[in-house]
């Protein structure tokens, strides 16, 4: 990935991660099998349930939502985020 075009996600993920911490976001990525997944996620407090992890971290890598369709948390590789609204 060329560095402008790296920065540029990266400023992306940036302002998507903000964001799904105060409403309902709808976001387009691509999943590890190339096919395109289109999103609808949020990390409020009070939409999603509480929280019972397993002690490990969240990878870097990767960007943590709770899918308001599928009612589960899921991730993505951020480097795949293509765009949001």
């Amino acid at each position: 990935m060329a560095i402008l075009e790296a920065e540029k996600v990266a400023d992306m993920n940036s302002k998507l991660a903000d964001e799904l911490k105060v409403r309902e976001v709808c976001f387009q990525f691509k999943k590890i099998d190339g096919t395109i997944r289109n999103a609808r996620g949020t990390l409020m407090s009070d939409v999603i349930p509480e929280i019972k992890g397993n002690g490990k971290p969240t990878s870097f890598d990767l960007q943590l939502y709770f899918d308001l369709d599928k009612q589960s948390f899921r991730c993505f590789k951020k480097c795949n985020l293509i765009s949001f609204e």
